[in-house]
C-alpha cells in the first residue's frame, strides 16, 4: 500500500488527531482496526511516513436477551445460545451448576 491507498482522517467524536500528532481512538470498535498511515514535514527533505497497525480485540458477547422457556413433559425445547466476538468462541452449557455436554448427554 503507497500512502495514496490511505484515506484522511476528519476529527470527530470518535477519532480526533491531537496537536502533539498522536491519534486519539475513543471507544474502538472492531472497524477501526486496521493499517494507518502517519506522515510528518517540515519543508525540508522529502518528509517522513510511517505504517502503524491497529488491532482491536473483541470480548464475546450476547446480542440478544435470553428467553424462560416452559414445556409440558415430553415436549422438546431448543435453546439457543449465540455469542458474537473475536473468534475462536467456545460455548460450554452447564445444568444446576454441572458441566453439561450435549455431544455426549443429547438426552
Amino acid at each position: 500500500m503507497g500512502p495514496r491507498d490511505y484515506k484522511t482522517i476528519i476529527s470527530n467524536s470518535h477519532i480526533h488527531a491531537l496537536e502533539n500528532g498522536s491519534l486519539m481512538i475513543r471507544e474502538a470498535e472492531q472497524n477501526d482496526a486496521g493499517f494507518y498511515l502517519c506522515q510528518a514535514t517540515n519543508g525540508i527533505g522529502s518528509g517522513l511516513s510511517k505504517v502503524v497497525e491497529l488491532t482491536v480485540h473483541v470480548a464475546a458477547y450476547f446480542k440478544g436477551k435470553f428467553i424462560a422457556q416452559t414445556l409440558k413433559k415430553g415436549e422438546s425445547a431448543n435453546l439457543y445460545c449465540e455469542a458474537f466476538g473475536e473468534v475462536p468462541i467456545t460455548i460450554l452449557w452447564s445444568k444446576d451448576r454441572q458441566p453439561f455436554d450435549p455431544a455426549t448427554d443429547p438426552r
